[in-house]
């Protein structure tokens, strides 16, 4: 299924920054893609270096993390094991991209990044765009500095720039995840999304007659699970609610989801034959120029 990522202006600066939520966004739509699996299990490092291995050596890679997410070593994985490495592979991405956007901007030792610094480094990635540009680009990046900043001091230390960049990984950060969210998508501005604004992001507009089955689909879902009040359309809440759930409940559904797939026998715990069986869900040979990290370095 195709999906509409949420459109927004992303400063090329933080183009890889943006990668994760993107994924994350097709998880919030109600649709879970192979990749989007695969980067939840194995992270977007290992994932990468999954690439290119024949399915024997994928199986004797995904034995390994195996391992690792089953922490009390009884031979099977539950969901709160499941979960907690969800979370702990989200945030060793997010620490990673993070210190690499630090470094970009040159920041001095003890200090905090600030707003002058970061705009020199904006203004020399972009020197060709426009003026209106730069006011629509810098808006957006002004309104999600000062909600990141929680100190209000005006700057951003390491952590407040780890949710600068990553607002999907920070509960603080929600309403302003929703409210960059309600202004792309609220076409008519009356502070509500409709069906119609709801379906033109999902990329289905009135005249699209192509997969029917999922536009029904689409309807149904956005009538019995976004919302909630069954009011014809989403407030600011309702729509919180599906673009900016808490962290955790992220990693639970994503956990629920990999369940569903691969728990065969229903058993509520996962073997290592199940894992193996499932190893197009967690682990694909298909994504090209991955890294090699995982060789590298055992930072799990």
């Amino acid at each position: 299924m195709q999906l509409n990522v949420i459109l927004f202006v992303i400063l090329i600066v933080f183009a890889l920054a943006n990668e994760q939520p993107d994924i994350k966004k097709q998880a919030a739509h109600g649709h879970k893609t192979p990749e989007f699996d695969q980067e939840q299990f194995l992270g977007p490092d290992e994932k990468k270096e999954e690439s290119g291995m024949s399915k024997e050596e994928a199986t004797k890679k995904l034995e390994k993390i195996f391992v690792k997410v089953d922490v009390n070593g009884d031979g099977e994985i539950d969901k709160p094991e499941m979960t907690e490495w969800i979370m702990k592979i989200s945030k060793k991405f997010v620490e990673k991209d993070t210190n690499i956007s630090w470094n970009d901007h040159h920041v001095p030792e003890g200090h905090d990044l600030t707003w002058d610094l970061f705009l020199k480094l904006y203004h020399n990635d972009n020197p060709h765009a426009t003026e209106d540009i730069h006011k629509n680009n810098l808006d957006r990046e002004g309104k999600r500095w000062k909600a990141a900043d929680k100190n209000k001091d005006g700057n951003l230390n390491k952590e407040e720039f780890a949710a600068f960049l990553h607002p999907e990984e920070f509960d603080y950060m929600r309403e302003l995840l929703t409210a960059e969210a309600m202004q792309e998508m609220d076409k008519n501005k009356d502070n509500f999304i409709d069906m119609e604004e709801y379906m033109s992001d999902m990329g289905i507009d009135a005249e699209h007659k192509e997969n029917s089955e999922w536009i029904e689909e689409e309807k149904k879902t956005f009538k019995e699970k976004r919302d909630k009040n069954q009011d014809g359309k989403m407030d600011f809440d309702e729509l919180k609610d599906w673009i900016a759930p808490p962290h955790n409940l992220h990693a639970s559904e994503e956990t629920d989801h990999l369940f569903k797939e691969s728990d065969d026998n229903k058993d509520k715990l996962l073997s290592r034959e199940e894992v193996f069986n499932h190893h197009e869900l967690f682990s694909s040979s298909h994504a090209t120029d991955f890294g090699r990290e995982y060789e590298n370095h055992d930072e799990l």
